[in-house]
């Protein structure tokens, strides 16, 4: 049997496009092996835990010849991921999308189902509420950790802090 590849997996400048079609045919078609390689290339860039997603959006470059930290790049895998069902990669794709402002989620949700549009803004709203939690908590969290650091100006730190 001969086998002929049209795709390298390690090729980051395979366009977003023909990324696109064959995730799409090789769905369609039950190309196991095909489906496979394009998804591993995609969790080059969106690793499932949210550690290594932060140290690969910090790495830049680019993939499928866009720029990993362009607006357009998360909500455009997001849209694939859905339409693909590679269900394993939403929930850091929907974080992705969710660090942006809300002009740019509407802008680029524009095409978007309304039900992953309410799941995307639900998201956003409660990694913001929880985002303000922490930072209000903050100065309480640095007051209790301060005195297990040596600091000889304990009290002027602690006055400062709040």
């Amino acid at each position: 049997m001969i086998s002929v590849r049209y795709y390298y997996r390690d090729d980051n400048d395979v366009s977003i496009d023909v990324f696109t079609a064959l995730l799409r045919l090789s769905t369609k078609y039950d190309f196991k092996h095909i489906r496979r390689d394009l998804i591993k290339q995609m969790a080059k860039c969106f690793p499932l835990d949210q550690s290594n997603y932060e140290r690969a959006a910090k790495s830049g470059g680019k993939l499928f010849n866009m720029d990993r930290n362009d607006a357009s790049f998360p909500f455009a895998m997001l849209r694939i991921a859905l339409e693909a069902d590679v269900d394993a990669f939403l929930p850091i794709l929907y974080y992705a999308c969710c660090s942006f402002y809300m002009d740019v989620i509407l802008v680029e949700t524009r095409s978007l189902a309304p039900e992953y549009f309410h799941t995307l803004l639900i998201g956003k709203e409660k990694l913001d509420h929880r985002s303000n939690e922490l930072i209000g908590r903050l100065p309480d969290i640095l007051h209790d950790s301060a005195g297990k650091t040596g600091c000889q100006a304990i009290n002027n730190c602690l006055s400062a802090s709040r």
